[in-house]
């Protein structure tokens, strides 16, 4: 390197020095001569450190949101933990309490992750994927067979939420749609599993035409559902789709 004339030289062959150990490049058999060749290395340098930081960013943000439910379920059991320790909680209470948020974490991951594909979707991609996730169940709801190859059908699909209920739980009628993703449950006198519906007369005004029956959860109990307000709104934006549902009433 150039030396002993301008004190600016011995600077930039100090940054250049410094830089070249924190970026962790190392000391290699080709060095720079010139004060230019110096000077161009370390905006090199500070560049690639740059761009070296910002992939490990978003590495980190990527491994950050892939398991904000781990977080988020982290935090639930430290809760149930502290107040388990806090008001002396029964033992088996506390384990019903670990099960259920584990057993709502399991439905709310399977769920967000069909939601988030589903969205993105182009129309007609769309439906296929809806006839192939929900097709099994979607037959067995009398009022949609006339659109069954509708685009409509994803936005119905994503018009649904997710719930969790506890064995022995009682489910009471309601204005909403019900189906079975995991678990069993009693309907009346019948007994549902996965893909199997209820409430499937939901639409009509007059509750004396409808079955308004109690169901009850043997197992956990995952379902998805949809309440008529959300069903309404989702086909006014369809009215082809909305005024063939309404024939079948």
């Amino acid at each position: 390197p150039e030396t002993g004339v301008r004190p600016t030289v011995t600077y930039v062959i100090a940054t250049y020095f410094a830089l070249y150990t924190l970026t962790g490049i190392g000391y290699g058999d080709v060095n720079p001569v010139s004060r230019a060749e110096f000077t161009m290395l370390i905006f090199m340098m500070l560049i690639g450190s740059l761009i070296w930081a910002t992939i490990i960013g978003e590495i980190v943000n990527v491994m950050q949101h892939a398991s904000i439910d781990e977080v988020q379920h982290q935090e639930a059991t430290d809760a149930i933990l502290f107040m388990t320790q806090e008001h002396d909680i029964s033992l088996e209470l506390n384990h019903k309490l670990l099960q259920y948020f584990s057993q709502v974490r399991a439905s709310a991951r399977v769920n967000f992750a069909k939601e988030q594909v589903l969205a993105k979707l182009s129309s007609s991609i769309s439906v296929e994927l809806v006839s192939e996730l929900h097709g099994d169940w979607l037959k067995k709801v009398w009022w949609l067979k006339d659109v069954l190859h509708s685009r409509f059908l994803g936005n119905l699909v994503l018009g649904f939420d997710p719930a969790v209920y506890c064995p022995n739980e009682l489910i009471h009628p309601t204005d909403r749609l019900y189906v079975v993703q995991h678990g069993v449950c009693i309907h009346g006198r019948v007994v549902l599993n996965k893909n199997q519906v209820w409430n499937v007369d939901f639409l009509l005004m007059q509750p004396h035409l409808r079955r308004l029956q109690t169901t009850v959860a043997i197992s956990y109990l995952h379902v998805i559902y949809i309440t008529k307000n959300r069903l309404d709104e989702t086909l006014d934006h369809f009215p082809r789709e909305k005024e063939l549902v309404r024939k079948k009433y």
